[in-house]
């Protein structure tokens, strides 16, 4: 089971955010956050790790790897820009498979790449992960990531937002799709619209009311179920 705490204290550093890792079995705890090895980055105040959680046994070993939002980290001079990471799992545990793969905006190829990181974007604000063919081994086509970035800004348009999908497999943004409404989503864009905030039912604090423990997914190890 992992349990984000995106309002944690790191090192000193105010809401940098943690995920708290309980495994089945008796099998101990584990904590991640930014000034860990098996995470890219450092903590920072008001970087929001953990603002959003997703898990999926990506490549069918039976280890459960985890998609970590941190929508309000800093990318270069823009602030809460966002990003997002994927730590993988092996029998040791979540950050002891292969290094983790680290994703924003202006990286990678295609869509991924054409986009930049900008002030107020929050790329990661929501994250949500499927493989669409659960029954097989995941490929390029059938892993797919949508990740929500409400603040991005579309034309002249102000936090109008988006979602971007792509592959896990291969090159970040290889597979990817951008949505944005009036492009595959319903309506109009329109300015404050912030599309990408919501990518799954349930329900999110508003801002000004957030709870200091917010998401719940399940890590499996192969052996016993979180």
């Amino acid at each position: 089971m992992a349990v984000a705490d995106p309002e944690a204290t790191v090192s000193g550093d105010a809401k940098a955010g943690l995920v708290r890792v309980v495994y089945g079995g008796g099998k101990g705890t584990s904590e991640l956050n930014q000034d860990l090895a098996p995470v890219p980055g450092d903590a920072g105040p008001n970087d929001y790790f953990g603002d959003s959680l997703a898990t999926v046994d990506y490549n069918k070993d039976g280890c459960t790897d985890l998609v970590v939002g941190t929508s309000r980290e800093d990318v270069g001079s823009a602030t809460d820009a966002g990003t997002v990471d994927v730590i993988y799992r092996a029998s040791g545990g979540l950050g002891t498979g292969k290094a983790a793969l680290h994703l924003e905006q202006g990286m990678g190829s295609e869509g991924i790449l054409a986009a930049s990181s900008e002030s107020g974007d929050r790329m990661g604000t929501q994250v949500a992960l499927v493989n669409r063919d659960p029954g097989a081994t995941a490929t390029d086509e059938s892993l797919v990531m949508a990740v929500g970035v409400p603040g991005e800004d579309i034309g002249t348009v102000a936090d109008a937002g988006a979602v971007q999908v792509f592959g896990l497999r291969g090159t970040p943004g290889a597979a990817d799709r951008w949505v944005e409404a009036g492009n595959t989503a319903r309506g109009p864009t329109g300015r404050h619209r912030a599309a990408g905030h919501h990518l799954r039912t349930g329900h999110r604090w508003p801002p000004g009311r957030r709870a200091p423990v917010r998401h719940v997914r399940s890590v499996s190890d192969g052996s016993t179920a979180a």
